[in-house]
């Protein structure tokens, strides 16, 4: 079978097998807390951000921001 050029996203057990097998670890200095975030294909989730949080109860987690589009993929693809 020819290839599309798209390739499955990776599942939710893939990440938290790849987390487990090591990944990014960032510490949050606002909170010292410190997280594991999933690499697969050299990226991050930009949702895992969202575990960043302070302790304030209407902190809904990091976000990512990218106004020129210039380190964010749309897609999967054999470019991105």
């Amino acid at each position: 079978m020819p290839k599309t050029g798209k390739a499955a996203a990776p599942s939710e057990n893939d990440l938290v097998e790849q987390a487990a097998r090591g990944g990014l670890e960032v510490k949050d200095t606002r909170t010292n807390k410190t997280y594991n975030i999933a690499v697969a294909d050299n990226a991050i989730r930009a949702v895992d951000l969202k575990k960043l949080k302070t302790e304030d109860a209407d902190d809904l987690g990091l976000v990512s921001y990218d106004p020129a589009f210039l380190n964010t993929a749309s897609c999967r693809s054999s470019i991105t």
